[in-house]
């Protein structure tokens, strides 16, 4: 089961690292510190195939870079490995008593480094500037989809939406009990160097029974807060993903327990299973509003896509520069002792379960 806690959004990085695994509960988090190529993803894959012969495993993909891992997490053993650098740095709550850092700068052949020094200045300034790139082509992408809703919108419209929400909690939830749900927050979506990534395995790993909101103009935000609320108040836990383009507005909501999701499928990221449901609110839209207003929606969606395109190209910049910022200090890492530490944390998580 895979989601991502951080993204890239209009805004800049956001971050849900604080939902990772509930701290007060854990017996044990280790927060992990190192720059570039210390083999801080070497070390959650090696740790994860370890625990994973013993339990299941949730898995944190980079918000830029999915393919590597920024966290992993044990349930069965209340345990989590997080990178804790920037942009999702993590402090501890109880320091060694539930957390505890794992120095990964020990890896680092110092001195080897230092006649690299100015390329690797230079580097890390190209990432910055192409990932503040990306942030200024997401936040003109962002204006782009509110003209789009605002196109279309109108009381009726958001009304429509709202009718068929009841309808599904009726289906699916029936009476509120006024009970308070268990609600933690993901992202299913990032804005990566691969284009914008939706990790629709764990949707398929979660739930037997999809239902696909079909949404071009941003009308599934009415309907899944109204899931979202009834839900909380029938007491179930629900896992909230959350758009990348507006953190604060829901995408995706997934109830594990009745092996149940309600999943947004847009443009720029289509849903690529088959659902149980499909609810199209673009129909909800009356045909001759849509006729009235297709050129200028064509044009809004065209010009939304170009720049989203931007983005993806800044952000493979980024991963481009990253990379060779990796190959630089790869040459000059211990991963012996990569290997000693995944070693040395797979046994302590190991032990909780004795």
């Amino acid at each position: 089961m895979t989601f991502f806690l951080g993204t890239n959004t209009p805004n800049g990085f956001h971050s849900f690292y604080d939902q990772l695994i509930d701290v007060e509960s854990a017996n044990i988090v280790y927060i992990l510190k190192g720059g570039p190529g210390c083999g801080k993803s070497t070390l959650l894959r090696a740790v994860a195939d370890v625990i994973g012969e013993h339990s299941h495993t949730q898995y944190t993909a980079c918000g830029s870079d999915p393919q590597s891992l920024d966290a992993v997490c044990f349930p069965q053993y209340r345990a989590a490995i997080v990178d804790g650098t920037t942009p999702h740095v993590i402090e501890p709550t109880a320091p060694y008593v539930i957390e505890r850092y794992i120095n990964l700068g020990e890896v680092y052949d110092a001195a080897a480094l230092m006649p690299y020094r100015d390329q690797i200045v230079e580097l890390i300034a190209k990432c910055k500037d192409y990932n503040q790139s990306a942030v200024r082509a997401l936040r003109a992408a962002d204006s782009l989809e509110d003209e789009i809703f605002t196109t279309v919108a109108s009381v009726e419209l958001v009304e429509k939406a709202l009718k068929r929400a009841r309808g599904i909690v009726s289906r699916e939830l029936g009476r509120t009990r006024g009970l308070n749900g268990k609600v933690t927050r993901r992202f299913l979506s990032a804005f990566t160097a691969d284009g914008v990534v939706t990790q629709w395995d764990t949707v398929r790993e979660l739930c037997d029974r999809v239902y696909e909101i079909d949404d071009s103009y941003g009308l599934s935000t009415f309907v899944l807060n109204h899931i979202y609320f009834a839900a909380v108040q029938a007491g179930h836990e629900l896992i909230a993903c959350y758009n990348p383009m507006d953190p604060e507005r829901l995408a995706h909501i997934l109830l594990p327990a009745l092996r149940l999701g309600f999943i947004t499928s847009t443009p720029l990221h289509r849903y690529d299973g088959e659902p149980d449901r499909r609810v199209r609110l673009d129909a909800c839209v009356p045909q001759e509003e849509r006729r009235l207003q297709r050129g200028r929606l064509r044009f809004l969606q065209k010009t939304r896509d170009a720049l989203i395109a931007q983005v993806t190209e800044a952000h493979g910049e980024v991963k481009a520069h990253h990379d060779a910022l990796e190959a630089m200090y790869n040459p000059y890492v211990d991963f012996d002792l990569v290997r000693r530490y995944a070693e040395r944390i797979s046994q302590e998580i190991l032990a909780f379960n004795t």
